[in-house]
């Protein structure tokens, strides 16, 4: 049986830099198929066009092996891991801490709005002190409902 748990913790690159990413790609391909002879064109196209997937299917991971107890972090490209593990001994808890976050916004007009709400971040903490971020939800309900499969994986209460 499979106890692995793999957290997806959000993209690498964010959106606008791979919509902006996309666009230059797509105009560098236009390019060379207008400026350079028909095979060149075709092999650059299909070079740059490989930038695409890279931009977009970029994660980070965290990932907790309870049987080999081990704790991975890193990156996963295009179902290409680069992880770094570490050994753990023992689980000590997972935990839920309530989180005031601000974000402060200027408008074209120099008006600055100043949003601020609690948000729920759920982490791991092991026996030796480290701590490791999990996810994290708008509400506590919905950071509970998210952990439940993590914590019957892992034989947490």
């Amino acid at each position: 049986m499979n106890n692995k748990v793999k957290i997806n913790q959000g993209r690498v690159v964010p959106v606008q830099f791979r919509v902006f990413g996309s666009v230059v790609v797509l105009i560098a391909m236009t390019y060379s198929l207008t400026h350079f002879s028909e095979i060149p064109a075709i092999l650059i196209s299909i070079a740059i066009s490989f930038l695409i997937p890279l931009l977009w299917s970029s994660f980070y991971i965290l990932q907790i092996d309870p049987q080999s107890k081990e704790i991975s972090e890193g990156y996963w490209v295009m179902n290409i891991k680069k992880m770094d593990t570490q050994h753990y001994e023992e689980i000590e808890k997972i935990f839920v801490n309530e989180v005031n976050t601000s974000q402060q916004i200027t408008s074209y007009g120099g008006k600055v709005a100043n949003l601020k709400r609690k948000e729920y971040a759920a982490y791991l903490k092991l026996t030796t002190g480290e701590k490791f971020y999990l996810l994290g939800d708008s509400t506590e309900e919905g950071v509970l409902k998210k952990l439940e499969p993590i914590k019957k994986k892992l034989g947490l209460e």
